[in-house]
């Protein structure tokens, strides 16, 4: 599954198609075998509303459930590696998943300025969880 909503006004693709059409484009790097190959290109599905990191794992989550009536029983998370913490840190814990039924898979970092700014956003989510909770 690829999630993603279309977010730039350059383009009326989702992000979700444009990661599909750059992996056909690109024949998946040879990670799909030849035998079989475009059933599996076909059963992947595309989840185009999320326009956050969050809503990119809760939405794919819903949007499996609706697909196959189960939960998934391991998700792989694909994303920028300075993203790491956010997910298992913040978003995997505010849905409840287990986290031993993710995995996440990062690329390098491009900017360390994009590390610092998203481990400030992670201190703002964990703030901003804490004083929920305590005043619950």
């Amino acid at each position: 599954m690829f999630s993603g909503a279309a977010t730039r006004q350059e383009t009326f693709l989702s992000e979700a198609s444009s990661y599909l059409s750059l992996c056909v484009d690109n024949d998946f790097w040879g990670l799909l075998p030849a035998e079989g190959k475009s059933e599996r290109i076909a059963a992947i599905s595309l989840e185009e509303q999320a326009l956050d990191s969050f809503s990119n794992l809760l939405f794919s989550i819903v949007r499996f459930w609706h697909s196959t009536h189960t939960w998934p029983e391991k998700i792989t998370i694909v994303s920028q590696g300075f993203k790491k913490n956010r997910f298992l840190g913040c978003h995997v814990k505010a849905i409840r998943w287990p986290i031993e039924r993710i995995t996440f898979t990062g690329a390098t970092p491009w900017s360390v300025d994009a590390v610092r700014w998203d481990e400030e956003r992670v201190d703002e989510i964990k703030k901003a969880e804490y004083r929920n909770v305590s005043k619950s």
